[in-house]
């Protein structure tokens, strides 16, 4: 009994002795020993006498753990009946719970960090063993432990037991245990009091030092150095820890970062190179060290994230740079979804409390535009939380943080193997999409006006992906299918962003009814131009990679589509199966921007395209300024997707047009007499008569079929272009648009002419190669001097157009330009 203290019954068991004697026993020492625990973490740690709770304990616990082992095991007594098995796996569940709180309090009473360590291994081996009984005795069942409740525990797994609980509270003990042995280890190398060595002022670490970074970023990565999990994964514990610390820090930026995400991109200045990213970004700039400057600057503070510890520790491996990029896209992919998860939060806080528009209903058209006959309206009250608010800004600002020092640590990588496999790896692919959707604001259908305006899309975040598209693309430009690949996945989602700001915009710019008081007519104005600029900004990047990614002419006079098409209309890479939705969409918006555009009187309309309703509103000033500011990039992307459409077998968009429309004489098929001013009747290449001997031509090149159907489809092409591009004056055509993704320095003048001279060049290129027909000129083609009926007025208004865009280009004029009064006979 001394021996034994606080012990009821026998601690043995002995041959026949009653298996409900030994569960009698085993339950009322479980009981007195979990109350003993309880006493035990409300008072100090300390043997004080021989019969103390901890010396209990100390005894209890290793005798309750032996005594249900033995009743519990893997081949039982088959005559044990099924109740009473259940009985012994509960006895087991409870014994193994009080076990891992033992040895749990232990650990944060104990002094060396062996026996920390040796205490939290006996912790997390317990809470294993309990599971593993959940698991025998059904992975639903939940035991109810209302007597383990008390103030100083808090966590659902005190007042009831099942598989999930534990499960969660081992992942949160891992996590502590690895952070806490992590941050120990780390500060006693005490790096912050190391003297500075050399010009630079770097640390001098040893290679003792180096040893023990090396085992504790080893000990830390076990844990974090894993795929992105989603929301609740172990990169959401860091991003937790990073606010922590640096919560003041990052709340002070949000104000002078929320300004620059209404930039309406009318200067020429970049926002990425506005200012150096240290001063940008001031001290959070060096919360990840990837340099050793930024090193020296971040130890001398005796408070350092988990973030930072790793960064610091990264540094000292082999492998720093995929252990790096892995984590920042980790880290940045955590705190985006954070944002969402906040943002639709206050969407649905919003959306609950938001009345019916007075007048309107939910299914009212919302093409009409606003005026400026509105009533002035005062500020809204928000329903939403403003510490969710502010969290989801503090979420968005970090993931900015880490996308840059990926920027920064691609840019500073001289291993380009090691870039390609990254650039080119799923989880940069999900946080660059990821990125770009966000900061649109990814409204759907069903968002309303309010909410639309209380949630702006973020040209700062757009910015930012930019930044690490392209640090990449500076490293791979050498390999075209990198590229190709970098370039595709940015494309399909910019376009999936365009195609959903158009679905939000009628909603956004409809007139707001008199005595709708919620939001202020300033703010109205001012987000709509946010909006305008975001649009603005995302044609522009479309725009850009179509120019640069044209069609492809082959020799049998098929005209490859752009690889860019062919991404948005391919269900897979590499399949036969296509979904051409997404380009009807894509043609379909560019269409209603344009329409928007000529409805505010910003440029000549079209007889064709004119949007001009009766009873229309007028346009509002707020109307012709977003208009304005759409003019250039949506002009250019119509311009630069007639450019990168193909025609014939090599086109997928093409074969599917020439599916629903087998019959030549189908009255919604334009003919070349539509854009010819000559009788094409009296030339026999307009003719059918010899389409049966000429369907294969080999390598001589098109038949007589395909090369009129290529014409047909350069005329369209080229009237397209001078429609767009001749209504808009050379002070629109020259307004500059803001360059994210593709360096503004390959532009090299303004976008709308630029893109126009990209396009229209290459209908030239194809009308002199393809259309040429002096075969007893050695030159070539290119050097022909007959051409088929209607490609000299093609070629006539190609000159013109080219006229007017070398002239915004370069300032000069074509001396053999036409004007629009001569005579263009064929």
């Amino acid at each position: 009994e001394a021996l034994a203290p606080s012990w009821y019954g026998s601690d043995e068991l002995r041959a026949g002795d009653s298996l409900t004697e030994i569960v009698e026993v085993c339950s009322v020492n479980l009981v007195n020993a979990e109350l003993r625990l309880k006493r035990c973490e409300r008072g100090a740690f300390g043997y004080r006498e021989f019969e103390d709770d901890s010396t209990s304990l100390a005894y209890m616990v290793p005798e309750l753990l032996g005594l249900i082992g033995c009743l519990v095991e893997p081949e039982g007594d088959a005559a044990v009946s099924e109740g009473i098995k259940d009985i012994l796996l509960i006895l087991a569940i409870r014994c193994h719970w009080l076990a891992a709180s033992f040895y749990l309090w232990l650990s944060r009473s104990a002094s060396h960090l062996q026996d920390i360590r040796n205490a939290e291994t006996a912790a997390l081996q317990n809470i294993d063993s309990a599971v593993e009984c959940f698991e025998k005795l059904g992975p639903s069942v939940v035991l109810s432990t209302p007597h383990l409740e008390s103030p100083a525990r808090s966590g659902r797994h005190w007042r009831e037991l099942s598989s999930s609980t534990l499960s969660s509270y081992k992942n949160e003990l891992q996590a502590s245990f690895v952070v806490s042995r992590a941050r120990q280890r780390f500060y006693e190398l005490r790096l912050n009091e190391r003297s500075f060595v050399g010009v630079t002022k770097t640390v001098d670490i040893t290679e003792t030092d180096t040893n023990i970074l090396l085992e504790i970023s080893s000990e830390l990565l076990g844990r974090y150095g894993v795929d992105y999990e989603g929301l609740g994964g172990k990169h959401d514990e860091l991003v937790a820890d990073l606010f922590k610390y640096h919560d003041a820090e990052i709340q002070a930026l949000t104000s002078p970062f929320a300004a620059e995400s209404c930039y309406n991109g009318s200067k020429r200045d970049d926002i990425k190179n506005k200012d150096v990213p240290s001063q940008k970004w001031k001290g959070l700039w060096d919360v990840v060290a990837l340099s050793p400057m930024q090193l020296a600057n971040l130890i001398q503070s005796r408070h350092l994230s988990l973030v930072s510890i790793l960064s610091v520790c990264a540094q000292s491996r082999d492998d720093a740079f995929q252990v790096m990029t892995s984590l920042l896209s980790g880290l940045a992919l955590a705190a985006l979804d954070q944002y969402e998860q906040l943002s639709d939060q206050g969407r649905k806080d919003d959306k609950a409390s938001e009345p019916s528009p007075s007048g309107r209903n939910a299914g009212d058209s919302s093409d009409d535009f606003f005026s400026d006959s509105d009533d002035d309206l005062l500020g809204g009250q928000s329903n939403s939380d403003p510490l969710d608010k502010r969290q989801g800004e503090s979420a968005l600002l970090a993931a900015r943080l880490f996308i840059e020092k990926l920027a920064e640590l691609v840019s500073s990588c001289s291993n380009a193997d090691l870039v390609r496999d990254y650039a080119t790896g799923v989880e940069f692919k999900l946080l660059m999409h990821q990125a770009i959707i966000l900061s649109s604001g990814k409204h759907d259908a069903s968002s309303t006006q309010m909410q639309l305006l209380k949630s702006p899309p973020k040209l700062d975040t757009l910015n930012s992906i930019s930044q690490l598209f392209a640090a990449l693309l500076l490293k791979v430009k050498g390999d075209q299918d990198v590229v190709r690949e970098l370039s595709s996945t940015v494309f399909k989602s910019l376009i999936q962003v365009i195609v959903q700001l158009r679905r939000n915009f009628p909603t956004l710019v409809r007139s707001r009814k008199k005595g709708d008081q919620r939001l202020g007519r300033a703010k109205h104005q001012a987000t709509c131009v946010t909006y305008a600029s975001f649009v603005a900004v995302v044609a522009s990047e479309i725009s850009r990679l179509l120019s640069m990614n044209q069609s492809i002419l082959y020799s049998d006079g098929g005209l490859e589509e752009s690889y860019l098409i062919t991404t948005i209309t391919s269900l897979e890479p590499g399949s036969s199966l296509h979904d051409f939705s997404v380009i009807v969409q894509m043609s379909e918006t560019l269409m209603w921007f344009y329409k928007y555009i000529i409805n505010a009187d910003v440029i000549d309309g079209s007889g064709d395209l004119s949007s001009q309703r009766p009873g229309a509103v007028p346009s509002s000033v707020v109307h012709r300024t977003t208009a304005r500011m759409l003019v250039a990039p949506i002009a250019s992307s119509i311009i630069a997707l007639c450019g990168a459409v193909g025609h014939g077998n090599r086109s997928s968009v093409a074969r599917l047009f020439l599916s629903l429309h087998l019959n030549e004489q189908d009255d919604r098929l334009a003919s070349i007499s539509d854009y010819c001013d000559t009788d094409d009747s009296a030339n026999a290449w307009y003719s059918d008569e010899n389409d049966e001997n000429s369907s294969d031509n080999g390598d001589q090149g098109p038949d007589t079929r395909s090369s009129r159907c290529l014409l047909k489809m350069i005329l369209q092409s080229v009237q397209c272009c001078g429609l767009v591009f001749g209504g808009i004056n050379e002070r629109l055509v020259c307004s500059d648009v803001k360059a994210l993704f593709v360096n503004a320095l390959e532009d090299n003048g303004p976008l709308l002419p630029l893109v126009t001279v990209r396009t229209l060049t290459h209908f030239a290129d194809i009308l002199l190669t393809v259309f040429g027909n002096d075969q007893a000129d050695r030159r070539g083609a290119l050097w022909s001097e007959e051409y088929p009926y209607s490609a000299r007025s093609t070629g006539l208004q190609l000159d013109s157009l080219l006229h007017k865009a070398y002239r915004c280009l370069h300032g000069f004029t074509l001396t053999s330009q036409n004007s629009p009064g001569a005579s263009n006979t064929d």
